[in-house]
């Protein structure tokens, strides 16, 4: 969106690419191809390998683990109240995959629902063992 709305207002004619520093167009180039390009090929065939429900968990993992990179190999400082987030956010991805395996056990264990009737959104209907709620 910048980018176009740069353009039809001619401010890349002011743009003075001399002075931007190579090692900021090594982090741009180092975003677009760590960060886009393979970050996303990574996710897509992913979900070709895994469940849905296992790949998007990482959705909320993946800002921890840039916050604490930070810390790490940057620097940079953690408050209390980052901390204290940082701990619901895994404490809640814990919860959330711990529910889903007892399910799985359970339904393993000779229940009468079948996997693929658990749960089907349909049209923002859901529907359980073949009657709509």
């Amino acid at each position: 969106v910048f980018i176009p709305a740069s353009l039809l207002n001619n401010e890349w004619t002011s743009f003075q690419w001399q002075i931007v520093p190579a090692e900021a167009w090594l982090s741009v180039l180092y975003l677009i191809v760590m960060g886009s390009l393979a970050g996303y090929s990574a996710y897509v065939w992913l979900l070709s390998v895994r469940p849905v429900t296992q790949v998007s968990t990482h959705v909320y993992v993946n800002p921890l683990v840039a916050v604490l990179l930070g810390v790490l190999f940057a620097g940079e400082h953690m408050s209390g109240l980052q901390v204290l987030g940082l701990g619901v956010i895994l404490v809640s991805v814990l919860l959330i995959n711990l529910s889903k395996y007892r399910q799985r056990k359970i339904n393993a264990g000779g229940s009468a629902v079948k996997q693929d009737e658990i749960e089907l959104a349909v049209d923002r209907k859901v529907v359980v063992c073949g009657d709509s709620v």
